[in-house]
């Protein structure tokens, strides 16, 4: 019978919680460019071009989720999913997700203003 290491043994609560941790520093907002963005100090051109990535980035997401439909067998996680590509998208005459984030966001390309109405934008 081959003993286990060190390495082999299951984990203590507290190393679970350590290593869990560790993996949460990685965490995107904890990112340089996410923290000046959180402290209003990145220029217009910045904030602008994040939200443009940001925004090809959001309607990727229920183009992606519809190719993950149509190749699941089934039937149940189908019913399950299709409630990501109507949050994104809308449903029955509902602005989505990716419509409302549009008019949200649509003042810091006009107006040098945040999401939130405060001016953000230094520069």
């Amino acid at each position: 019978m081959n003993a286990l290491t060190k390495d082999q043994l299951p984990w203590t609560r507290e190393e679970f919680e350590d290593k869990l941790r560790q993996k949460g520093q990685g965490y995107h907002i904890y990112h340089p460019f996410h923290v000046m963005m959180y402290e209003g100090k990145l220029t217009k051109e910045q904030l602008q071009s994040w939200v443009a990535n940001r925004f090809y980035y959001q309607i990727a997401i229920p183009m992606k989720d519809a190719a993950i439909l149509s190749n699941c067998p089934d039937k149940d996680v189908r019913k399950q999913w299709i409630v990501r590509i109507t949050d994104h998208d809308g449903v029955d005459g509902q602005v989505g997700g990716i419509e409302a984030w549009v008019h949200c966001l649509l003042p810091i390309f006009i107006n040098n203003v945040s999401a939130h109405g405060r001016a953000c934008i230094h520069g």
